[in-house]
Protein backbone atom coordinates (compact mmCIF):
# COMPACT_ATOMS: atom_id res chain seq x y z
CA UNK A 1 0.00 0.00 0.00
CA UNK A 2 2.60 2.31 0.67
CA UNK A 3 4.04 1.82 -2.54
CA UNK A 4 1.66 2.42 -4.56
CA UNK A 5 0.86 6.03 -2.38
CA UNK A 6 4.27 7.02 -3.19
CA UNK A 7 3.85 6.39 -6.99
CA UNK A 8 0.99 9.13 -6.87
CA UNK A 9 3.66 12.26 -6.10
CA UNK A 10 4.19 12.76 -9.68
CA UNK A 11 0.93 13.28 -10.54
CA UNK A 12 0.79 16.39 -9.20
CA UNK A 13 0.62 19.57 -11.79
CA UNK A 14 3.38 21.16 -9.90
CA UNK A 15 5.88 18.39 -9.58
CA UNK A 16 5.23 17.77 -13.34
CA UNK A 17 5.75 20.91 -14.62
CA UNK A 18 7.56 23.18 -11.78
CA UNK A 19 8.83 25.71 -14.14
CA UNK A 20 4.92 26.28 -15.76
CA UNK A 21 4.50 30.18 -16.52
CA UNK A 22 2.38 31.76 -14.48
CA UNK A 23 2.40 29.21 -11.99
CA UNK A 24 2.04 31.78 -9.14
CA UNK A 25 -0.63 33.65 -10.26
CA UNK A 26 -3.88 34.21 -8.59
CA UNK A 27 -5.89 33.34 -11.38
CA UNK A 28 -9.17 33.29 -8.91
CA UNK A 29 -10.71 36.62 -9.70
CA UNK A 30 -9.91 36.11 -13.82
CA UNK A 31 -12.88 36.27 -15.93
CA UNK A 32 -12.77 36.28 -19.51
CA UNK A 33 -14.94 39.35 -20.28
CA UNK A 34 -12.97 41.58 -17.49
CA UNK A 35 -9.26 40.22 -18.11
CA UNK A 36 -8.28 37.87 -21.36
CA UNK A 37 -11.07 39.63 -23.78
CA UNK A 38 -9.36 42.95 -22.74
CA UNK A 39 -6.01 42.13 -23.62
CA UNK A 40 -6.71 40.09 -26.96
CA UNK A 41 -8.12 43.06 -28.22
CA UNK A 42 -5.83 45.43 -27.71
CA UNK A 43 -2.58 42.60 -28.52
CA UNK A 44 -3.66 40.41 -31.28
CA UNK A 45 -6.84 40.93 -32.41
CA UNK A 46 -5.79 43.44 -35.02
CA UNK A 47 -4.24 41.20 -36.76
CA UNK A 48 -5.68 37.87 -35.55
CA UNK A 49 -9.36 38.52 -36.66
CA UNK A 50 -11.60 36.69 -39.05
CA UNK A 51 -11.26 39.05 -41.28
CA UNK A 52 -7.57 39.19 -41.58
CA UNK A 53 -6.15 35.75 -40.04
CA UNK A 54 -2.17 36.24 -39.59
CA UNK A 55 -0.73 32.88 -39.88
CA UNK A 56 -4.04 31.12 -40.03
CA UNK A 57 -4.78 32.37 -36.01
CA UNK A 58 -8.07 33.48 -35.25
CA UNK A 59 -8.01 35.24 -31.43
CA UNK A 60 -11.18 36.99 -31.40
CA UNK A 61 -13.62 33.86 -31.38
CA UNK A 62 -14.10 31.48 -29.01
CA UNK A 63 -13.38 28.56 -31.96
CA UNK A 64 -10.87 30.44 -33.08
CA UNK A 65 -9.02 31.09 -29.52
CA UNK A 66 -9.55 27.42 -28.36
CA UNK A 67 -7.77 26.36 -31.97
CA UNK A 68 -4.48 28.41 -31.62
CA UNK A 69 -3.96 27.81 -27.23
CA UNK A 70 -4.12 24.55 -28.51
CA UNK A 71 -1.44 24.76 -30.88
CA UNK A 72 2.51 24.88 -30.31
CA UNK A 73 3.33 27.35 -32.42
CA UNK A 74 0.79 29.81 -30.81
CA UNK A 75 2.66 28.91 -27.55
CA UNK A 76 6.36 29.62 -29.05
CA UNK A 77 4.73 32.84 -30.50
CA UNK A 78 3.58 34.13 -27.29
CA UNK A 79 6.51 32.95 -24.91
CA UNK A 80 9.44 34.43 -28.19
CA UNK A 81 10.67 31.54 -28.60
CA UNK A 82 12.88 30.40 -31.62
CA UNK A 83 10.83 28.56 -34.38
CA UNK A 84 7.97 31.33 -34.38
CA UNK A 85 7.24 34.75 -35.07
CA UNK A 86 7.34 36.69 -31.95
CA UNK A 87 3.77 37.90 -30.84
CA UNK A 88 2.52 40.43 -30.23
CA UNK A 89 3.76 41.38 -33.20
CA UNK A 90 6.32 44.66 -32.49
CA UNK A 91 5.53 44.50 -29.31
CA UNK A 92 6.59 43.30 -25.62
CA UNK A 93 6.83 39.82 -24.48
CA UNK A 94 3.49 39.43 -22.21
CA UNK A 95 4.25 38.60 -18.92
CA UNK A 96 3.90 35.37 -17.65
CA UNK A 97 0.94 36.11 -15.88
CA UNK A 98 -0.94 37.45 -19.02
Amino acid sequence: MAISLNSCYYDKEEYLYPDLPGGECDTTTVFYSAFVAPLLASGCNSCQSPASPSGGVITSTNDGLKTAVNSVQFRKAINHEAGASPMPKNGNKLSACE
